[in-house]
């Protein structure tokens, strides 16, 4: 069952109670659905058995199309999903993250936590959650990663004609790396 559903630039992304995270786009070409796909996230093994949170909320950042998820198990994990990786996992927060939202320049973060009902009125007896809203300063972690790719030991085939590798420090790792 679907939780949250979120727009990015070519597409959307829907969230669902099974812990899973769905990226589809607009486009009915042939090669756009070919790069649909779903993933499993906010899960964790306790005692040998796996369990599976809620995905609770999504938000795309507005720069760099990158995406936090919020979940039930307190987590929210940033991640990029061109290349289909997390890129950062916060610490765990005291309860479920019910709400997660970026600025609109995309420097801050807001987080929010509270009791959920994922175990009705029972869990609420039981693990009282008090609510809590947070907003933190992002850094690297929300922007895409660039890899540099080598296609032969100490040359890189980047510009019309190879380039040893003993140049690379000071003339492309460090633009690479900014």
């Amino acid at each position: 069952m679907a939780r949250k559903f979120n727009l990015f630039t070519p597409g959307y992304a829907t969230a669902s109670v099974e812990g899973r995270i769905a990226v589809e786009y607009f486009d009915p070409s042939p090669a756009a659905q070919e790069k649909k796909y779903a993933f499993k996230c906010h899960r964790q093994t306790i005692n040998d058995v796996d369990h599976v949170w809620p995905v609770n909320a999504l938000a795309f950042h507005p720069t760099f199309n990158t995406f936090a998820s919020a979940g039930s198990d307190g987590t929210v994990s940033i991640w990029d999903h061109k290349v289909k990786k997390r890129l950062r996992q916060y610490p765990k927060f005291p309860g479920p993250v019910a709400a997660v939202a970026f600025n609109c320049d995309g420097t801050k973060i807001a987080v929010g936590v509270s009791y959920t009902w994922d175990e009705g009125e029972k869990g609420l007896k039981t693990n009282p959650v008090a609510p809590w809203l947070g907003v933190r300063l992002v850094g690297e972690e929300v922007k895409v990663r660039s890899f540099v790719f080598f296609c032969l030991p100490f040359f890189l085939y980047i510009f019309p004609r190879p380039i040893p590798f003993w140049f690379l420090p000071r003339r492309i790792l460090r633009a690479n790396l900014r």
